[in-house]
């Protein structure tokens, strides 16, 4: 082989890693661009969210927050909180907790503040609303309500943090109501 078919085997040679460089500096571009985007679909921070968006977060909750809300009202609310954690699955901060106080007919307060703590960053800092702690809350959601009475009122309340609702509290009015029912129920 002459010094000159050498010359242009190695242009050739050089030519071609120039090309598989490019093509592989452009992959990893594109992989990064990814990633990126991916990220921050996946991990959305409330911070991020403009006014607007944390407005209409909380407007399918807010409205059911006051002193005298029907049972009926408060079951549906229960609902809309449980489609709202399904739609948001693993986006932190962005996972609403229910509590209960004085419903006499519900008795696993405790078993739902360890269900909520397990879901929610904002009352823990290792939860995650991933599918699993979603669905076991939300069966438990839906045994608070099968114990909420249609017809009693109830007082709702709400928790925030950056401006979007992460807890509601349901609490039954009318003290000797709560204790009849629970005796009713038993």
């Amino acid at each position: 082989m002459s010094e000159e078919e050498q010359i242009k085997r190695i242009k050739k040679i050089r030519n071609i890693s120039i090309i598989i460089i490019i093509i592989i500096d452009v992959m990893l571009i594109g992989l990064l661009i990814f990633m990126q985007s991916s990220s921050k679909r996946s991990v959305s921070s409330c911070t991020t969210m403009s006014s607007q968006e944390k407005e209409l977060y909380n407007s399918k909750i807010s409205k059911y927050i006051g002193n005298e809300k029907k049972g009926s009202d408060v079951k549906i609310m229960i609902e809309e909180i449980i489609t709202n954690n399904n739609q948001y699955i693993g986006e932190r901060e962005k996972f609403i907790s229910i509590y209960s106080k004085n419903i006499k007919a519900y008795k696993n307060e405790e078993k739902l503040e360890k269900i909520n703590k397990k879901a929610n960053v904002n009352e823990d800092s290792n939860g995650e609303n991933n599918q699993e702690n979603i669905d076991i809350a939300a069966k438990e959601y839906r045994k608070l309500a099968q114990k909420i009475s249609s017809g009693k009122e109830y007082k709702v309340e709400a928790e925030y943090s950056d401006g979007i609702i992460y807890k509601v509290i349901i609490t039954q009015n009318n003290e000797e109501n709560a204790d009849k029912e629970g005796k009713e129920d038993e």
